[in-house]
């Protein structure tokens, strides 16, 4: 059931009405430094598109996403193989690392220039990274460092999602990235994109993901949707209230729709059922969404969330 319908065009007659409201968030995101906007919604990625390989199918996914989207938002691709060294004797171990370190590489050179033969892609700008380590530690330590960069990941549902949810290298970067996480089933075939989903809770950072999130769209030349799932927990006047307050510090440029579901889950998934060419955005808030997803995970629901590509952008709290 749909409580508030969506748009993209703003609403005049709200404006004067919230005005005060809006006028009063002196040091909100709605006094962003137009700099940092215009940036932003020129490059979300400012740090470029990382890609993490291990050669699996997996990684043959998230491949072909990381180089589209890197394509669509003029960003240099970061191929990242991260060695994981055996417990040997020193001298076998530094053998083992030259030998696989070489090979690693050139099976990144061989992707890379896969890529670059290809007329959409020859003009990009693509790295290559081996270094040895721990990949999950690896992966997270460079998110830290480089925040503004997207990293794409596969997730594999052969094994279930459950390994995506409980151990994973995938869910742990999900769960600990510095950076925006882009994960892919590996049951998916790249299709271009027909739509952005931003999914909110109201948080206080939604607004600058819903900023970067309308970037992203532009860029990629697709319309973007702001949904938020109105469950019987929440009370329906509040709820309206900080819709209009979001959508008044986005300057009536994005509108959201109240749809009615008994849960997350459940919602996102229906809404996704007859919207597969998706990429769904959700923010990282761990005291919310993702720390009640852990700990009661509706397997076909999250299957049907899998089946469409997921950025998870980092939040506070």
């Amino acid at each position: 059931m749909v409580v508030g319908g969506f748009c993209t065009h703003a609403r005049p007659e709200s404006r004067s009405r919230h005005a005060a409201c809006l006028e009063s968030r002196v040091n909100g995101l709605a006094q962003m430094n137009m700099v940092e906007m215009t940036e932003t919604m020129e490059r979300p990625f400012k740090d470029g598109v990382m890609v993490p390989v291990d050669f699996s199918k997996q990684s043959e996914v998230a491949l072909r996403f990381g180089f589209e989207i890197a394509r669509k938002t003029s960003s240099t691709v970061r191929l990242l193989h991260v060695l994981e060294t055996p417990y040997e004797f020193a001298s076998r171990r530094n053998e083992w690392v030259d030998r696989e370190h070489a090979n690693a590489r050139k099976e990144l050179q061989s992707i890379r220039d896969g890529f670059l033969a290809v007329d959409e892609f020859a003009g990009l700008d693509v790295e290559i990274h081996v270094q040895p380590g721990i990949p999950t530690q690896a992966i997270l330590e460079i998110t830290r460092q480089q925040p503004e960069q997207l990293v794409v990941m596969g997730l594999s549902q052969e094994t279930g999602l459950n390994r995506m949810l409980y151990g994973s290298v995938t869910n742990r970067v999900l769960l600990e990235s510095g950076s925006p996480i882009l994960a892919v089933s590996d049951q998916l075939d790249y299709r271009p994109f027909e739509r952005i989903v931003f999914a909110t809770d109201f948080r206080e950072r939604d607004v600058e993901m819903m900023l970067r999130s309308r970037a992203l769209a532009e860029n990629l030349g697709v319309d973007m949707e702001c949904i938020h799932f109105l469950t019987s927990r929440e009370q329906t006047q509040e709820v309206y209230g900080k819709r209009t307050q979001l959508e008044g510090e986005l300057d009536y440029q994005v509108v959201v729709q109240l749809m009615v579901a008994d849960d997350f889950m459940e919602g996102v998934s229906r809404y996704l059922a007859k919207r597969p060419r998706t990429l769904l955005v959700i923010g990282r808030y761990r005291t919310s969404f993702f720390e009640w997803l852990l700990s009661n995970p509706p397997a076909s629901a999250i299957a049907q969330v899998a089946r469409v590509p997921l950025i998870m952008l980092p939040g506070n709290g």
